[in-house]
């Protein structure tokens, strides 16, 4: 899968010299002689999740500053791929693994990753940046040929041994993306945490269209998008508490709302749509992840949970009400200008759990509290940034 176009064809590499070359196993003296490098061709590897990966943006939005005529690349799981794709400053996107047939989600195969590696190493990249830090990633990055490897000094054993410029230990209490940028820093260049450079591509955006239509929806109209599903069971917030919270947002604020989600999310849309008193659509299992992007960029309002999609609609501007629970919000939660994090802190908090008995944390925090939340956020027009 190419972002862009191909490696061959991007730029004429014949019209500069490439650096030289170091082997595979010759280390880096210091962090100094990485910033020093001239590379024409960059790997970042940054394979999962939806917002990790978004959390990668202002670092390798950096790095392309830095070097503004090197070919760009990032190998990133093919779920996580369409918000890659959402960015300007990459040029090639190697995707890990395909879609199923009927759009199911499955693991990569074997024959996948070695099709994958074998991509990689055509390129002969000069500098490859591993933000993963675990044995999957360290095998590409070691596997890759490139003599510039930099990577996280303290990730796991399985990690260390791929890469020959290492990170030093980070402060604990930071944000993902200021651990990411770190990397942007090895290289010489100076990141903003806050810089989010996205679009849409006009691909994404058309679909976006044609499912609101089937659904009766006027592209023009004032849209509210739920996002009720999460990874971890623990961080779904009631679908009953997301029902209540539509019917507000319909009484008070006229909002149409649209749910949206991974088909695996579509019986709670259902439940919420069906609970909803006023006219609602689910569009959960019916879109791709870059049209679920789409879609939510055109809504004048997103509620959900800690999720990719919930993170990727915080970054574009879009007026966001994040709703956590196990997890530490200060960690991963989401950055943009119109932000709100609702929160019920209990003593257990944050567990970190997936699963969880009691459940306080998420039941306890009621609807009409987080709706109460978004009218603040719509009325003042601006939020604090996480």
């Amino acid at each position: 899968m190419k972002a862009r176009q191909s490696a061959n064809d991007a730029r004429d590499d014949s019209a500069r010299a490439a650096p030289p070359r170091q082997r595979p196993g010759e280390p880096i003296s210091s962090r100094a002689a990485a910033a020093g490098i001239s590379p024409s061709r960059i790997l970042i590897v940054k394979l999962t999740s939806v917002g990790d990966v978004l959390h990668a943006f202002p670092a390798v939005t950096a790095i392309r500053r830095r070097f503004p005529e090197a070919h760009l690349a990032w190998l990133v799981d093919y779920r996580a791929a369409d918000v890659v794709a959402m960015s300007p400053d990459v040029d090639e996107i190697i995707a890990l693994g395909a879609p199923r047939e009927g759009g199911a989600f499955g693991r990569p195969t074997f024959a996948e990753h070695l099709g994958a590696l074998r991509e990689v190493r055509a390129h002969r990249f000069d500098v490859v940046v591993d933000m993963q830090g675990l044995l999957k990633s360290g095998a590409f990055t070691y596997l890759s040929g490139a003599g510039v490897r930099i990577g996280f000094g303290d990730a796991r054993i399985g990690n260390r041994w791929a890469t020959n410029v290492k990170l030093r230990s980070l402060e604990p209490g930071l944000h993902a993306t200021e651990a990411y940028c770190a990397f942007a820093t090895v290289l010489g260049a100076e990141p903003r945490r806050h810089e989010f450079r996205m679009c849409v591509p006009d691909a994404d955006a058309r679909a976006s269209e044609q499912l609101l239509a089937q659904e009766g929806v006027a592209t023009d109209a004032a849209m509210a998008a739920i996002v009720p599903g999460s990874a971890w069971p623990s961080k779904r917030w009631p679908p009953e508490h997301f029902a209540e919270l539509s019917a507000c947002l319909g009484t008070q604020h006229g909002m149409r709302v649209i749910v949206l989600g991974h088909r695996d999310d579509a019986e709670a849309a259902d439940l919420i749509v069906d609970r909803c008193s006023q006219d609602a659509a689910s569009l959960a299992g019916k879109t791709t992840l870059g049209q679920a992007i789409a879609v939510a960029a055109r809504c004048k309002l997103v509620i959900g949970g800690d999720t990719g999609l919930v993170q990727v609609a915080a970054a574009m501007g879009v007026p966001t009400v994040a709703i956590y629970g196990p997890t530490d919000p200060a960690l991963t939660g989401p950055i943009g200008p119109r932000v709100r994090v609702m929160q019920n802190k209990v003593d257990c908090w944050p567990c970190r759990e997936r699963r969880c008995e009691h459940w306080e944390c998420m039941r306890e925090l009621r609807p009409e509290t987080v709706c109460e939340a978004a009218a603040e956020l719509l009325d003042v027009g601006t939020g604090a940034s996480s």
